[in-house]
């Protein structure tokens, strides 16, 4: 059984703090030698631990068709769906899941990625956003895709005049802006670092870009502020050309809060503050030479997905699987950050198991306390309560999730219900499905002789993304989509009840 040790993060409604029973298991998180606590998590995981379930790949009504996933519910989730992008030999789409193993909505792509699938707000409503293109030694080069609660197609964020957007990030501003990155590649000089005079690096540029033209309204340069000595990855000897450029920062996540961006770089070990309007580094936390007093226990490296929970409280995912990481071990920190005092101090640790990650990832915690930890390139999801136990995970054997998201959505598509027949002993069995409907609760089925003469038949109840019932004519038959008061939400086009 999966164990987790943590100090999880107090509710909002709750200003005494975390409970004696989180800060000891964040002690033990730390490894600082508090006995049993592995027997508590057991123990609280017995009342409600059931069996893991498949989540389904293929259906009859839609060639919609996902990578194997298994879900296992063990307790208390917070509202909403999954929104993950799995990608792999196993196959590839960006899913949204219900907690029973169900997929909400599936979105395929001929691209070679997908990622960062996610709900934000953009102007008046929240809309779905996404990354897809190509991708090759851990960066790409693709489109933003917005997709407003309709699923209508909205203006994508596209590369403008030449350059490219990565796939790490698509943070959308209360600007009418988005946060990306571009991997540029320029002439540096390695030879202080074991490289070539006359090498290349890849300048991983941050980009603001204008939400409804894609122009860049900010463009800043990590290789005009940072040195290239602060790196921890080394240079084979085929890189550093022009053909192989020298990834030296690798920003992988940017986060805008009042005048300041903060900025993850991977290959730093370190979380930069820069102020927008200049430009100018305002603090290192973490790597060569970080400005914070960091303790041993939560020093982090090789990280992704740094976020502001709050003003004091930072949150990421804690790779810390290379050379240079002693124990190889992966982890969602919560840090508590005196930007007065420079300090960093733990606030939630949440590991799993001896699980170690070597890329991507992501930690969000949620507005009831809980925390969901994607564990990136090893194809896990898990989500924890505010006591620091796992509640939720997801598994998925031959892809990964570059980052994991819970959050709550409602969408009712403008095309209509799928439907798909079989025949089978006692008449043919009717299978619908509404890809991205959330408001579904039941279906109601139409049959007649003629496609124009369907007379109301009897309902029954939506069982997951693929819904099926059994009808005897051999006519014509249409479903209907009905939420919890009854009322029609759409109607598939009629269907020849014969199976052929």
């Amino acid at each position: 059984m999966p164990s987790s040790l943590a100090l999880a993060p107090p509710s909002p409604t709750d200003p005494r703090g975390p409970s004696r029973r989180s800060v000891l298991s964040g002690v033990a998180a730390l490894g600082l030698g508090i006995v049993g606590g592995g027997r508590l998590l057991e123990q609280a995981h017995a009342g409600a631990a059931r069996g893991p379930v498949q989540v389904p790949r293929s259906f009859v009504s839609t060639d919609l068709t996902l990578p194997a996933m298994t879900v296992e519910k063990r307790g208390e989730t917070a509202p909403g769906y999954l929104f993950l992008a799995p990608r792999g030999d196993g196959g590839k789409a960006g899913v949204v899941l219900d907690d029973s193993g169900q997929p909400v909505w599936i979105q395929p792509t001929d691209q070679t990625s997908i990622t960062d699938v996610r709900l934000q707000q953009v102007g008046a409503e929240p809309m779905l956003t996404y990354w897809s293109g190509d991708s090759a030694d851990g960066h790409g080069e693709g489109t933003v895709s917005v997709v407003d609660s309709r699923l209508r197609a909205q203006p994508a964020v596209t590369p403008v005049g030449g350059d490219t957007i990565d796939l790490h990030e698509t943070k959308v501003t209360d600007r009418g802006t988005m946060l990306t990155i571009a991997y540029t590649p320029a002439r540096a000089d390695l030879s202080s670092i074991g490289g070539p005079r006359d090498g290349w690096v890849y300048d991983t540029r941050v980009v603001e870009r204008d939400l409804a033209t894609s122009e860049p309204v900010l463009t800043w340069s990590p290789r005009e502020h940072l040195a290239l000595e602060e790196t921890y990855s080394t240079i084979a000897d085929d890189v550093g050309t022009r053909e192989k450029p020298f990834d030296v920062f690798h920003a992988n996540a940017v986060e805008d809060r009042g005048d300041t961006l903060l900025i993850c770089f991977r290959h730093t070990h370190s979380l930069v503050l820069i102020d927008q309007a200049t430009g100018e580094v305002q603090w290192r936390m973490g790597g060569r030479r970080s400005d914070f007093d960091i303790p041993e226990g939560v020093r982090f490296s090789w990280q992704h997905d740094a976020r502001w929970v709050d003003e004091q409280t930072l949150s990421l995912f804690d790779n810390h699987a290379s050379e240079g990481s002693d124990p190889p071990r992966s982890r969602g920190l919560v840090l508590t950050v005196d930007q007065e005092e420079m300090t960093v101090r733990p606030r939630g640790v949440y590991q799993v198991g001896g699980i170690t990650s070597n890329a991507e990832g992501s930690t969000q915690v949620l507005a009831g306390g809980n925390v969901v930890v994607g564990w990136g390139s090893v194809g896990r999801v898990h989500e924890f309560d505010p006591e620091g136990t796992p509640v939720l995970s997801v598994e998925m054997p031959d892809t990964h999730t570059y980052r994991a998201y819970r959050q709550e959505w409602t969408s009712r598509p403008g095309t209509k219900p799928d439907v798909g027949v079989r025949a089978e002993e006692g008449g043919t069995r009717a299978y619908v499905s509404w890809n991205g409907a959330t408001e579904v609760t039941s279906w109601r089925v139409h049959t007649g002789a003629s496609a124009d003469s369907l007379a109301l038949g009897s309902s029954f109840e939506r069982t997951g993304f693929e819904s099926s019932v059994l009808v005897s004519s051999d006519g014509w038959l249409a479903v209907e989509a009905l939420d919890a008061d009854g009322r029609r939400l759409g109607m598939s086009d009629p269907v020849q009840a014969s199976a052929g």
